[in-house]
């Protein structure tokens, strides 16, 4: 009897197929970091990701691969876990892109992250931006401004668990985001 992969699962979990006609002319995905291990005595930023955050990363990045986006810029928090999360959905997704590591991801927020976004080349089609909670899902209330696909909107503020992962369509360039210049397209949590 044959099996689904988890590929497939994740790709069904898509409210309608998105091909090359559907995608926007920019995308910013923003992605929590996966599961973390709580090390004691060691400092926050050095948090590893867990044996479950690893699996649910590649997933993240299988999950960015069934979207069809040409991604061409990551922007990721300094953070071990965070840094973890990216290296491991990046393998997944089959992307060769050098992230930035931004110190002012780490905890940061919604002007931080704003702010990071801005600095992307006018020429960016497709952005992944990996970082925290709360900094996340306040960057992409603000962004988004309450527009977008109602479910994933739901979703989203129901809660932002480790591995979610926003898909934003931005409206004009990256260096002119502002409030309520995005629309949240889906919200995906991924699970390995």
């Amino acid at each position: 009897m044959p099996t689904s992969s988890p590929v497939a699962v994740v790709i069904r979990s898509l409210p309608r197929h998105y091909g090359p006609v559907d995608l926007p002319k920019r995308s910013l995905v923003v992605v929590r970091h996966a599961k973390s291990d709580w090390m004691v005595g060691a400092p926050d930023v050095e948090r590893p990701l867990n044996k479950r955050g690893t699996r649910d990363a590649s997933m993240v990045g299988q999950w960015l691969a069934s979207l069809g986006v040409p991604f061409d810029a990551a922007l990721v928090s300094p953070a071990r876990r965070t840094r973890e999360t990216w290296q491991l959905l990046s393998k997944a997704a089959g992307l060769s892109i050098t992230p930035q590591y931004l110190r002012r991801i780490y905890l940061g927020e919604v002007d931080d992250l704003a702010g990071t976004v801005r600095e992307l080349p006018s020429k960016t089609r497709g952005a992944i931006l990996v970082g925290h909670s709360p900094g996340c899902h306040d960057f992409v209330e603000w962004a988004t401004d309450g527009q977008g696909e109602e479910l994933a909107l739901s979703r989203m503020r129901e809660k932002w668990p480790t591995a979610g992962a926003a898909w934003l369509a931005v409206d004009g360039d990256y260096g002119k985001i502002s409030a309520g210049s995005a629309r949240l397209l889906h919200f995906e949590v991924c699970r390995g």
